[in-house]
């Protein structure tokens, strides 16, 4: 599972369109109050449905959107959430060795790199733009990034976050 440059391998559920219409939902409101976490279904999501069953407290201002894989991950849906207001976007999936797409999220740290860089060329902080990785037992990790999600929410500004509005839309 991973992107498709030539949007040959789609599933309505998964597709582009869907992926678009959840950060347009998750970011409809008080955008700059909120990072949005993309999980993979089965290592990140489920240590998120892990820190709910475990009654686990952590902070209220990640949205979580589960993908099949995080290599189903595109630069648009990254671009996308900073152009709408997002404080931050945090990329999550298994562990490396670990993905159920054997080597998919190997291809996702590489992307994520990229595009990092991307990023900071326009002036955002790489702790707005951040990549984790762990598997579905690891519930203490998914409560840390959620910590860390708050922290992103009350570091950044709203004069940051129009920056990146204006300078990421230069970008294709």
């Amino acid at each position: 599972m991973a992107e498709c440059p030539q949007d040959a391998i789609t599933l309505d559920a998964l597709s582009d369109d869907a992926i678009m219409a959840q950060i347009e939902a998750a970011l409809a409101e008080e955008p700059e109050k909120k990072v949005i976490m993309f999980t993979c279904a089965y290592c990140s999501y489920w240590a998120a449905d892990n820190a709910g069953i475990f009654k686990m407290q952590y902070p209220p201002y990640a949205r979580i959107i589960r993908l099949q894989c995080s290599s189903r991950l595109s630069w648009k849906h990254v671009k996308r959430a900073f152009e709408l207001g997002a404080a931050g976007v945090f990329v999550t999936g298994c562990r490396l060795g670990d993905c159920h797409y054997i080597t998919a999220n190997y291809n996702t740290v590489r992307r994520f790199e990229n595009w990092k860089k991307r990023l900071k060329n326009i002036g955002v902080r790489e702790e707005r733009f951040q990549l984790r990785l762990f598997g579905a037992p690891d519930v203490v990790d998914l409560v840390e990034a959620m910590k860390e999600a708050e922290r992103v929410v009350k570091s950044v500004t709203k004069e940051e976050i129009e920056m990146t509005k204006q300078r990421i839309k230069q970008l294709r």
